[in-house]
């Protein structure tokens, strides 16, 4: 039975939305990673085959080891608010907040977000923001397990220029 002329163009619609959601889904990058494609001999990003003979190159020369941020750890030890001899608004009388339920091991966008705000509410209120490292999630992290330099993945907070949620100059 065919359908009323009321409801066909009602029933492409429909059609047309449903395509459109199985296509982006099997279109998108996170999807294809994930697929399972016959017993996983075929890569699902490329849809090339696999060599199960072949092993993952290691990393070669400057990036065969994790970084070592020693420059980090003692530029951030030389930060004004580590010298207690140093008069108000650092050193021992200076006035600072630490917020102890900022999130880690989840994507760096999700922690700089919350740092930013974290830093933002300190400026407000008129106090030092106390930051902490960041460690990556020991599946996202490049190296394997047994050339960590050190107990957890952590390139360090501070990032390459200055920000007022690392001890740098605020320009609100």
């Amino acid at each position: 039975m065919a359908l009323s002329l009321r409801w066909r163009p009602r029933g492409i619609f429909v059609a047309a939305c449903l395509l459109f959601f199985l296509l982006l889904l099997v279109a998108h990058p996170r999807i294809r990673r994930n697929m399972w494609i016959n017993g996983s001999d075929v890569d699902p990003g490329t849809l090339a085959p696999i060599d199960k003979d072949s092993k993952k190159e290691e990393p070669q020369g400057i990036d065969a080891l994790p970084p070592d941020y020693t420059v980090l750890k003692k530029w951030e030890a030389a930060l004004p608010q580590h010298n207690l001899t140093l008069p108000f608004p650092e050193g021992k009388k200076g006035r600072y907040v630490k917020f102890s339920n900022q999130s880690g091991g989840i994507g760096w966008n999700n922690c700089f977000n919350e740092v930013l705000m974290n830093a933002h509410l300190a400026y407000v209120s008129g106090r030092g923001y106390v930051f902490r490292d960041y460690y990556w999630s020991a599946e996202h992290y490049r190296w394997p397990r047994e050339k960590w330099t050190t107990t957890s993945p952590t390139p360090r907070s501070t990032p390459s220029s200055p920000a007022p949620s690392q001890a740098g100059p605020s320009t609100l």
